[in-house]
């Protein structure tokens, strides 16, 4: 059995967790162009502060996108 991989998503998760400060990121998304095919930007906001922007295809992709950049921002 294979192991199962960790998103940037959980990723960012557990390390605000581990500050007790999952409270405080936000997410803003939109979704531009037409129904059969869409553009989803989504934003990653940390304590008021962009930490994060992407797009994708779906709201999925650009949010997993958005928390790498976030969780990149926010490690040492």
């Amino acid at each position: 059995m294979s192991k199962r991989q960790t998103t940037n998503r959980t990723a960012l998760s557990n390390f605000l967790q581990g500050s007790g400060e999952t409270n405080l990121l936000t997410w803003h998304d939109t979704v531009t162009g037409p129904a059969h095919h869409p553009v989803w930007t989504s934003v990653a906001i940390y304590k008021g502060e962009e930490r994060g922007r992407a797009s994708g295809p779906t709201k999925n992709d650009a949010r997993e996108a958005a928390a790498g950049q976030a969780l990149q921002s926010l490690r040492p």
